[in-house]
């Protein structure tokens, strides 16, 4: 009988050592749960803040790239308002009457005094007050609307010829006052020949006056002619013209004529 009992005991100790093994067990795999759990949270806290930098990251290059087509869109606005400016300038520049306005069929006035020749530049197309006179077969003469030609504005008065050229052109101005006045024109050109004749005359109770011949001695080289100190009475007319004998092959331009009260 008390062998039955000690084996009963040995039993139940061994029992009690496996429930306690067991627990220990249990207890350490529950540590190695909650270790594990807890790397996941950390994982998940780390995901998270790799999440918000993304996050970031993005937003940053959102914000880039609105930057980027924003300083697109200005260069673009930028070429389109220089385009605009460019193409405003050239019709300016290129609209005559805008840029030489005192060259009209009314009297104008040059250096804030009046200029008593009617469209003294050839800007207008109406050339009725001017009077042209040549030798030869064909008129040497032309109106010319090249800029680059003219001493203003955009039009002159262009001559050339194959033969030997003899013009003048001039105009006949009334209503003058009692006074002094100073005439005055510019002319260039090139291949006039050395036995040119080219001055600036005016005519006044049928007397004449001259300028000094000028010789032209290439394009851009403006030569003015002038005449001082012509007396108007009041009520005589007063005629103001250029001539030009020059040779054959001689070409040049003449423009602003221009008559001025000097006193």
């Amino acid at each position: 009988m008390k062998n039955k009992l000690w084996s009963m005991t040995l039993v139940f100790a061994a029992l009690m050592e496996i429930s306690a093994c067991a627990g220990i067990y249990t207890q350490a795999d529950q540590i190695q749960t909650d270790t594990v759990q807890t790397g996941k949270i950390q994982t998940d806290i780390v995901q998270t803040g790799k999440i918000q930098t993304d996050t970031v990251q993005t937003d940053q290059i959102q914000t880039d790239s609105v930057q980027r087509q924003a300083v697109q869109e200005q260069r673009i606005q930028d070429h389109a308002e220089r385009k605009y400016q460019l193409a405003a300038d050239q019709a300016q520049k290129t609209d005559g009457y805008l840029m030489k306005e005192r060259k009209s069929l009314t009297q104008q006035t040059t250096s804030g005094k009046k200029n008593w020749m009617l469209n003294a530049g050839f800007e207008k197309n109406d050339i009725s007050m001017w009077k042209l006179s040549y030798q030869g077969e064909s008129n040497p003469t032309k109106i010319q609307n090249v800029e680059a030609d003219a001493k203003s504005g955009v039009n002159s008065l262009f001559f050339s010829g194959e033969k030997k050229q003899n013009f003048k052109i001039s105009q006949t101005v009334s209503g003058l006052a009692k006074g002094t006045y100073t005439a005055s024109v510019y002319i260039q050109g090139q291949d006039t020949g050395r036995f040119s004749k080219i001055y600036l005359y005016a005519v006044i109770d049928g007397k004449v006056r001259r300028s000094k011949s000028v010789k032209l001695t290439g394009w851009g080289n403006w030569r003015q002619l002038k005449i001082k100190r012509l007396q108007a009475d009041g009520t005589s007319d007063l005629t103001i013209g250029i001539k030009v004998k020059c040779a054959d092959g001689g070409q040049g331009t003449i423009d602003d004529f221009a008559l001025i009260r000097a006193d």
